[in-house]
């Protein structure tokens, strides 16, 4: 018999995500190492819109580089605290007009 040694894998918890502009609740089952592009990708896909969309917390843009651990959300066993949550903001459209 082979004994296989398994890696300890960082807990997984939820997030939720509001989007304001589609009046929902995105829940994200994600793990503190999980990176705001991975996560914006997959709120993306979930929404099938065309619009682009940032994320923000605690007023602040995030940037796609960004770990769930590095914002600092307080995870207390497996979600996130009462009020921890990141908020998806709507980019509006840029139009350009040739003169």
């Amino acid at each position: 018999m082979y004994l296989i040694s398994v890696p300890n894998l960082p807990p997984v918890f939820s997030v939720h995500i509001e989007a304001s502009s589609l009046y929902f609740l995105y829940k994200a089952n994600v793990t503190v190492d999980t990176t705001i592009e991975l996560l914006l990708k997959c709120f993306q896909a979930h929404v099938k819109d065309v619009f682009d969309y940032k994320f923000n917390c605690a007023g602040q843009d995030l940037q796609s580089t960004d770990t769930l651990k590095n914002l600092g959300l307080k995870i207390d066993g497996n979600k996130c605290n009462e009020g921890d949550y990141i908020q998806a903001v709507r980019i509006p459209f840029k139009l350009y007009v040739k003169m």
